[in-house]
């Protein structure tokens, strides 16, 4: 902008950048910046009716930046601290003492008095934006502490040797004529579920049960098929 070519490549000493470390609205002239950092002290009502301070919060920090939009670039610089205002973009404000990172313009308010003809103040409330870091990955020292992890979709069981089942997943219509009747990678047994203990009347091998996990005490090992 040509409010921004006027003064040169020179930085001033009071100032604004944005994230690129570029000063922004730079025709205008600072007047004051008034810095406030803050704290709160935490004060707690013990038994006694004594009151204890613990500990204290660190507040975000203001600034009010007073500054004159000199003319001819009135408008333009009043437009640029509008679109700052209204984008929240993150700034940064220079002052003699120290820099403060992470501002953001929470309020543009202006004063036009007809002795300054085409240039007015503006007062320019800054307010940090306290950012949170992001949470790491829980590391416990034993590693028996450490999260489940997801191991994707698990099948559940497969049946071979068997016609089909009912509702109450007991295994019944046995076909004829076959060697054996197995249950493989069982993971859970509950419920109603029976499952045979007995030979097969249709073979001599036994049926087998495989890969059972756990089951619950509702569940029946023995029962024939109903």
């Amino acid at each position: 902008m040509a409010s921004n070519l006027a003064f040169g490549n020179s930085l001033d000493v009071v100032a604004v950048f944005n994230s690129s470390f570029q000063q922004v609205f730079r025709a205008a002239r600072p007047i004051t910046a008034t810095v406030r950092p803050s704290s709160r002290i935490m004060d707690h009502t013990i038994e006694t009716g004594n009151i204890i301070s613990d500990y204290k919060i660190i507040l975000p920090t203001e600034i009010h930046f007073t500054v004159i939009l000199p003319p001819p670039f009135a408008r333009d610089l009043y437009e640029e601290i509008w679109n700052l205002w209204q984008s929240s973009e993150i700034l940064t404000v220079q002052t003699k003492a120290r820099n403060y990172i992470n501002m953001i313009i929470v309020d543009p308010p202006h004063d036009e008095k007809p002795e300054m003809f085409d240039a007015f103040n503006m007062t320019i409330k800054f307010r940090q934006a306290q950012l949170v870091p992001a949470v790491s990955n829980f590391a416990p020292a034993d590693p028996t502490q450490a999260d489940t992890q997801n191991l994707g979709d698990q099948n559940s069981y497969s049946v071979s040797g068997v016609a089909g089942t009912d509702g109450d997943i007991t295994f019944s219509s046995i076909p004829p004529q076959q060697p054996a009747y197995t249950l493989n990678g069982v993971q859970t047994l509950g419920g109603t579920s029976s499952l045979p203990a007995q030979q097969s009347p249709f073979s001599s091998t036994a049926p087998q049960v495989t890969g059972v996990q756990s089951t619950i005490p509702e569940t029946v090992i023995g029962a024939g098929f109903r």
